[in-house]
C-alpha cells in the first residue's frame, strides 16, 4: 500500500498542480458572478421601485389638481381612479421583492384618502392647500413610500449594498 501511494504520489501531485488554478478560477468566477447577480437584481429592484414612487407622486399631484379645482371635473375623477387601480398592478408585479398583499391596506387607505370625498357626488367642495382631505392624501402616499423602502432595505440588506463614500 504504501508503494502504491509512493508512486502514484507525484501523479497526484501533477494533478492538483494542473487542475488547481483551474477550480480556484473556478470558484472565484462562482462568487463574482453570484455578487453581480445580486447586484443587478438590487438594481432592478431600485429601478422598479422608483417608478412605482414616481406613478404615485403623479397620482398625487392629479388627486391634489381634482381636490383644488373650482367645479368637478368628471374626467379628472375617472383619471385618479384609472390610475390608483393601476398603481395597486404594479405593485402586484413586484411579486418577486414582495407579495402585493403587503401593500392592500395601504392602496385602500390610499385610494379612500383620494376618492371618499369629492368624488361621484353632485356637491363639490374646492380645498385649500392644507385642508384634511390633501393631508390625508399626503400622509397615505407617504405611507405607501415608506413601507416601498423599507420592503428594499429588506430585501437587500446593507451587506449586499456598495458602501457609501
Amino acid at each position: 500500500m504504501l508503494e502504491l501511494l509512493q508512486t502514484l504520489g507525484p501523479f497526484f501531485l501533477e494533478i492538483a498542480k494542473t487542475l488547481g488554478p483551474f477550480f480556484i478560477a473556478t470558484i472565484g468566477w462562482v462568487l463574482v458572478n453570484r455578487q453581480n447577480n445580486l447586484r443587478e437584481d438590487r438594481k432592478e429592484a431600485r429601478s422598479i421601485i422608483d417608478k412605482i414612487i414616481e406613478y404615485l407622486s403623479l397620482i398625487e399631484s392629479d388627486a391634489y389638481a381634482f381636490h383644488t379645482a373650482d367645479a368637478r371635473d368628471k374626467s379628472a375623477e375617472r383619471k385618479v381612479k384609472l390610475r390608483i387601480k393601476t398603481l395597486a398592478c404594479r405593485l402586484g408585479h413586484c411579486s418577486k421583492m414582495f407579495s402585493c398583499a403587503e401593500f392592500t391596506q395601504e392602496i385602500i387607505r390610499f385610494r379612500q384618502a383620494c376618492t371618499k370625498l369629492n368624488f361621484e357626488t353632485e356637491e363639490f367642495n374646492q380645498q385649500v392647500s392644507n385642508s384634511e382631505i390633501l393631508l390625508g392624501i399626503n400622509e397615505q402616499a407617504d405611507k405607501i413610500r415608506d413601507k416601498l423602502e423599507r420592503v428594499f432595505l429588506d430585501s437587500f440588506p446593507r451587506s449586499h449594498r456598495k458602501p457609501k463614500t
